[in-house]
């Protein structure tokens, strides 16, 4: 896909003055947009992820979804006190606003495996069976993949 077409008009109105200002830093973002993977989440079109850590722990990796018009727009993992956190398991906020988030970032392939997964609270215990689970799912995360569609990395493990 042609890059124009992932870019708003704003966007590479942005680039384009960056260039004429800042050579060297502008071919540098340029190279970052043009090589970076963007997907479609709901209605929200050209999305990437933001990457960091937990305040509470830097092992729990922050995944979030973002792209360049509307800014934020999901947070895909939660902080679990419960949970075992390494540089490849993090935990899926699977529920209310982010139901089937687990079955989304497995089909860009960024979650390889479901390792486990458990109720978001005791009153919704009885759909972790059901076609919408509301679960805290841990998770095996392919880094390489959610590299590739990252556009800010901020977890150093």
């Amino acid at each position: 896909m042609p890059l124009q077409k992932c870019l708003s008009k704003s966007s590479i109105f942005i680039i384009r003055n960056v260039l004429i200002k800042n050579n060297a830093e502008a071919r540098k973002i340029w190279k970052e947009i043009k090589n970076m993977k963007t997907f479609t989440y709901k209605d929200y079109e050209n999305c990437y992820f933001r990457v960091g850590s937990y305040a509470a722990d830097n092992k729990a990796m922050a995944i979030s979804i973002e792209n360049l018009e509307d800014g934020p727009i999901a947070t895909c993992t939660v902080y679990d006190i419960y949970s075992a956190y390494s540089e490849h398991i993090t935990t899926i906020k699977n529920y209310s606003e982010n139901s089937h988030m687990t079955k989304f970032l497995k089909k860009l392939k960024v979650v390889d495996e479901v390792l486990f997964s458990r109720p978001c609270n005791s009153f919704v215990a009885d759909t972790l069976y059901t076609n919408n689970p509301q679960t805290i799912d841990t998770c095996l995360i392919n880094t390489d993949i959610l590299k590739e569609y990252s556009k800010v990395w901020k977890y150093n493990v």
